[in-house]
């Protein structure tokens, strides 16, 4: 399957998740997939366990990437927000932000952290508004939310970092809003990929 080009779809959240190609493959059943065409060449561990693909040599092909583009063709964009776990609550220029979120319809993604990304999660449940999605890290398969407020919540196979690895590309390195203590390093990092990211310090 090296350099084969593949969609990856995640039966967690019924959808292809990804396009590209297969550049390592592993003793385990695990898949090294790059995703082609982004700036950042990023690099994502898919376990074949949990998601599967479809070959270009695959006869469903033509139709997986028919699939795949009509979930990518939306009116509203998606803004991965983020942030430092040693923040709790929310800042006012960040209400502002969230509530402007709110009222053009994005669709937000956000991870299971404490902090931030709780904190957000808390006043958009209050807020009533419901184009949330939460992005957990599975790790062995044994990862399950630290923090979800009832929303909608997909795993991603791996470590922390491999999940926001995973948010960047649903976001497509676009949308960012991130709520920084200006310390953290896996907050910096994402903010360093993101296309427009709107940063909020918070000392």
């Amino acid at each position: 399957m090296l350099g084969e080009k593949v969609i990856v779809y995640h039966p967690e959240s019924d959808s292809f998740v990804a396009v590209g190609t297969i550049t390592e493959e592993f003793e385990t059943s695990d898949i090294c997939f790059k995703v082609g065409g982004e700036v950042s060449a990023e690099i994502t561990i898919y376990d074949m366990n949990e998601c599967g693909v479809v070959s270009e040599n695959d006869p469903e092909y033509s139709q997986a990437m028919k699939d795949f583009l009509s979930t990518k063709v939306d009116t509203k964009p998606t803004v991965m927000i983020f942030g430092s776990r040693s923040i709790k609550e929310i800042p006012q220029i960040a209400i502002a932000s969230l509530n402007k979120i709110i009222e053009l319809g994005f669709n937000v993604i956000i991870g299971d952290a404490t902090g931030v990304d709780a904190a957000v999660q808390r006043y958009l449940r209050l807020r009533d508004y419901k184009n949330v999605t939460v992005y957990y890290a599975t790790f062995a398969g044994v990862g399950s939310p630290r923090n979800s407020s009832g929303f909608k919540t997909v795993g991603v196979p791996g470590n922390y970092s491999q999940r926001d690895a995973e948010m960047r590309l649903i976001a497509e390195y676009k949308y960012g809003l991130a709520i920084w203590d200006g310390v953290s390093r896996g907050t910096k990092a994402s903010i360093e990929v993101m296309k427009c990211c709107k940063v909020i310090t918070v000392k």
